[in-house]
């Protein structure tokens, strides 16, 4: 399970790069296009650092489980929440 979040967190943070560098949201939008963003490259770069930031903080994480400093396991699932509440945040910053 440790090395499962380990190995997870650099999928994650591969994946965030790439975001970045693509400079592209349309993972957003699907086939309908309900979600039209006004600066797709801004947008597309501040997703690409969350999701960075929450592979690194998944890493640390099962760092932290390997050396058993104590981290229950609901404390993975508020940094998800705060994750996906910062992509919404950037969603939402990106409309007004």
């Amino acid at each position: 399970m440790k090395v499962f979040l380990f190995f997870a967190g650099i999928v994650i943070i591969w994946t965030g790069t790439q975001i970045r560098k693509n400079k592209s949201t349309a993972f957003l939008t699907g086939k309908g296009e309900v979600f039209c963003p006004k600066n797709e490259r801004k947008l597309a770069g501040r997703i690409g650092a969350i999701v960075m930031v929450y592979g690194f903080v998944i890493m640390v994480s099962a760092t932290a489980i390997v050396f058993h400093f104590g981290m229950p396991g609901w404390t993975i699932i508020v940094l998800t929440g705060a994750h996906l509440a910062a992509v919404l945040i950037v969603l939402g910053l990106d409309q007004v």
